[in-house]
């Protein structure tokens, strides 16, 4: 064999190379958009039944518990972050950006939303359901049927979970609603602030690197 063949062949070789280092970089910065990390915990929480713990990857499709007087706190994509309270139960997809609340808190500071080039972030709880824009927000299922919902600074377009009572909410400093489901129809009336501050959703921001404009209305 001569040796331009030889060259041909490393040549070959080096291309290969290139493109599964590229591949690899690639496949490695999808996991990372499809997870999230714990960092930061107080009291008892599991992922998937087994306990959690500061640091922990939290995947696709895991589903979260926290005990009482618990939360823990979650980033994903950098820019976002979910607190999971006390006694709740959560099912996040980062891959879909959605959030599934069966029980218990959740309030979350989105600023930087990337999977699948989805700006929006769903939230589903046993009665109602939420496409969220660029926004602060707190929900809590009170019980099976009935769950307070708050824009507390962004948009957020909101419903019962048969789609009844559609609305858009756009706030700067909290807009709150509660949904009642009596008789297979979801019910839905104003509401004051219920188990959240500014303070505790500011807090959540500084984690990311970001503030809250309470004068403004992101994702308008």
């Amino acid at each position: 064999m001569n040796k331009e063949y030889y060259n041909e062949c490393d040549q070959d070789f080096l291309i290969s190379l290139v493109l599964l280092s590229a591949a690899f970089v690639s496949c490695n910065k999808r996991t990372e958009a499809v997870q999230g990390r714990i960092i930061f915990m107080v009291g008892t929480a599991t992922i998937n039944g087994v306990p959690a713990k500061t640091e922990n990857i939290v995947s696709t499709g895991d589903l979260l518990t926290t005990g009482p007087n618990s939360k823990i706190d979650i980033v994903f994509q950098e820019k976002n972050i979910v607190r999971i309270g006390a006694d709740s139960l959560v099912t996040l997809d980062f891959l879909n950006n959605k959030a599934t609340i069966q029980k218990g808190s959740f309030a979350a500071v989105l600023k930087g939303l990337k999977a699948n080039q989805e700006s929006t972030f769903h939230i589903q709880t046993p009665v109602t359901a939420a496409a969220v824009r660029g926004t602060s927000l707190f929900t809590e299922v009170l019980d099976q049927d009935r769950t307070y919902f708050c824009d507390c600074n962004g948009v957020i377009e909101v419903e019962g979970k048969n789609g009844e009572g559609k609305q858009l909410l756009q706030a700067s400093h909290h807009k709150a609603l509660l949904f009642h489901n009596k008789d297979g129809a979801v019910n839905i009336s104003p509401s004051t602030l219920l188990n959240h501050t500014d303070e505790q959703l500011e807090e959540l921001a500084q984690k990311i690197g970001q503030r809250i404009d309470w004068n403004s209305i992101p994702g308008k």
